[in-house]
């Protein structure tokens, strides 16, 4: 009764015990935990996360069972799937919930014993695996790419159902099977009333929350704040500290503020205090026809948008923002201070794309059509 309530229009025909298995993200992940698993236990089905932690608990209405975290890539593919379905196969679940790609053999063995198996591409992955620098040349990510391409279709052909991010993400031939369910903003942690006030220390910030990776375009922001009168917020891991330091080196690094890694959902709270988002990723083909849950996010937050030049960007996000070469850190400051120039056009900039959230892109619309396609299956 209280999925009916949150949920209304969704039917639910039967409880299910689901499990979700994840050997790569973290346990309280964005997508699998605050938004797929908590709306699976709110609408009325008994729900366990597998998934790299410190211990097993209960949070809100989610079992979490712990397994070991393995850093080293190349041990993670071979051993962390098995470690994940032992643990996994001890909940008796019927729907298994994979979230990572590694996981797409076990899970067609599973799906060989009758148990329903779904797979989250939360992204391309065939198009990601061109950009992993820890395969050492060009030719085996390609290699790697296709091989990848072809095992995907060939295991899940025995699986039940296959979710993807974004309309592009979509590497299947196995229609009949697909459903898209868009990594949308969560608008009630956005509109919580109980948020923290960030201090402000500049008339004007911005601000970039993510992987703070070079192909993400973190040291041209810097660089292009020599030219901006304005602080640079940034939030989120670095890829590695040898890219920290480059970024740390550079004379404008002084008018930039490193915040470190923020509990999901306390973004939002610097969001709120910041002016500018920034999404000046490159272009790599992963990135060039994705869709940014961050964009959306700011927007929900009424921040303007720098994003990079992508035609199927300016498609998509249109007039809510303004689009630079993301290679040109001369390009980034100077589109930012026609933003901060034109300070009337901003704030209908900003009252526009919160109304856009909340019509078309939020988490509350997308996690019904998550219950209903588990009511398909």
């Amino acid at each position: 009764l209280y999925g009916l309530s949150v949920y209304p229009g969704v039917r639910l025909l039967s409880d299910m015990r689901i499990c979700h298995i994840t050997t790569v993200h973290k346990p309280f992940d964005g997508r699998i935990f605050h938004k797929e698993c908590k709306s699976l236990a709110q609408g009325g089905h008994e729900v366990f996360l597998v998934a790299p932690a410190e211990k097993d608990e209960l949070v809100d209405g989610v079992k979490l069972k712990a397994i070991r975290r393995i850093s080293n890539p190349y041990k993670r593919i071979i051993i962390a799937p098995f470690i994940a379905f032992k643990e996994a196969l001890k909940t008796h679940a019927r729907v298994f919930h994979l979230h990572d790609p590694e996981l797409l053999p076990a899970g067609f063995i599973v799906s060989l014993l009758g148990k329903k198996v779904i797979f989250d591409s939360h992204e391309h992955v065939g198009k990601q695996i061109l950009s992993k620098t820890w395969i050492p040349t060009r030719f085996l990510r390609e290699l790697a790419s296709l091989t990848y391409n072809f095992f995907e279709k060939l295991f899940t052909v025995f699986y039940t159902g296959i979710i993807h991010a974004d309309d592009n993400t979509n590497a299947f031939t196995h229609k009949k099977k697909v459903i898209t369910i868009h990594n949308y903003p969560i608008l009630s942690y956005i509109e919580d009333n109980t948020y923290q006030v960030i201090p402000k220390n500049s008339d004007i910030v911005l601000i970039y929350a993510g992987g703070l990776t070079r192909i993400r375009g973190i040291k041209e922001m810097v660089i292009a704040m020599r030219d901006i009168d304005a602080r640079l917020w940034l939030l989120g891991p670095w890829e590695s500290e040898s890219y920290k330091n480059e970024c740390e080196e550079l004379q404008s690094w002084s008018r930039c503020d490193y915040y470190g890694e923020v509990p999901f959902g306390r973004q939002y709270d610097y969001f709120r205090a910041a002016d500018i988002g920034m999404a000046t990723l490159y272009p790599e083909k992963n990135y060039l026809k994705s869709q940014p849950v961050k964009a959306f996010e700011y927007m929900a937050c009424g921040l303007a948008i720098v994003m990079s030049n992508f035609e199927y960007w300016k498609k998509l996000y249109g007039d809510f923002a303004y689009y630079v070469d993301p290679f040109s850190p001369d390009d980034i400051a100077s589109k930012v201070n026609k933003i901060i120039s034109e300070k009337d056009r901003l704030s209908e900039i900003r009252q526009a794309g919160i109304e856009k959230v909340k019509t078309e892109y939020s988490w509350e619309q997308e996690s019904k059509k998550l219950l209903a396609f588990y009511e398909t299956i």
